[in-house]
């Protein structure tokens, strides 16, 4: 890394990257913004923990590539222990690794989501996230993701049947674009199967029809969270 050219970084924890010597008084040629996604993790969890007083455990999944994601997970493991909640860390390097996960994370009772975002390009975004399960029945709830990081917890009782986007893409005018549930799922007494989850299914819409940059259609997502409680 050069030590002449001016850098400006934004991270989770420039201190603990080694970006920096302190936030005060960065040194060197390295400045920039702090998310501070590193020293909130335990907020995250007490969140969850007040919305879910009987939560016991939490799995945790990550992407170990993302040297801010290590870091994360040492907080958040710190932070489990002062909640006296078991925290379970489940690495996912791509999209073949979300099945294993959800399936590793169902050895307990999967109660609620959290997930950190926030909306790209100065406008709030409708945020769409959809499990899909093994036999095509998708469950989705819809939150909004503000100009600000913010965490938002979705119990999967708020989870409705919906429909699901083939991936990959049909070709144009031979296939429908959604999925429909599969026959008899989705009725009165039907609700999500942590352990048939083979997909996250994540939906971004601007509020804005106007929208004409990426970053106006996007939405930036830290991390995705399983909360669970006790086996009866």
């Amino acid at each position: 890394m050069t030590s002449a050219i001016p850098i400006i970084t934004i991270s989770g924890d420039p201190v603990g990257l080694g970006f920096a010597t302190s936030l005060a008084r960065p040194g060197g040629n390295i400045t920039g913004l702090s998310n501070l996604a590193t020293e909130i993790s335990d907020k995250r969890l007490e969140l969850l923990k007040k919305v879910l007083p009987r939560l016991e455990r939490v799995a945790l999944f990550f992407n170990p590539r993302d040297p801010g994601n290590k870091l994360s997970v040492a907080e958040s493991e710190a932070a489990a222990a002062n909640l006296a909640l078991k925290l379970q860390t489940i690495a996912i390097t791509d999209e073949d690794g979300i099945a294993e996960a959800f399936a590793m994370a169902d050895n307990g009772h999967a109660q609620a989501i959290t997930v950190k975002l926030r909306g790209m390009g100065g406008t709030p975004k409708t945020l769409q996230v959809t499990l899909i399960e093994q036999d095509g029945a998708a469950w989705t709830a819809t939150v909004r993701a503000g100009n600000d990081w913010s965490t938002v917890t979705i119990p999967l009782r708020d989870l409705r049947p919906s429909r699901s986007i083939l991936i990959p893409s049909p070709y144009p005018g031979l296939w429908d674009y959604w999925r429909a549930d599969p026959m008899g799922r989705g009725g009165p007494g039907d609700h999500v199967r942590p352990q048939d989850i083979e997909r996250l299914q994540l939906t971004v819409t601007p509020d804005s029809d106007h929208a004409t940059t990426e970053n106006a259609r996007g939405v930036a997502i830290e991390s995705i969270r399983l909360g669970f409680t006790a086996t009866p």
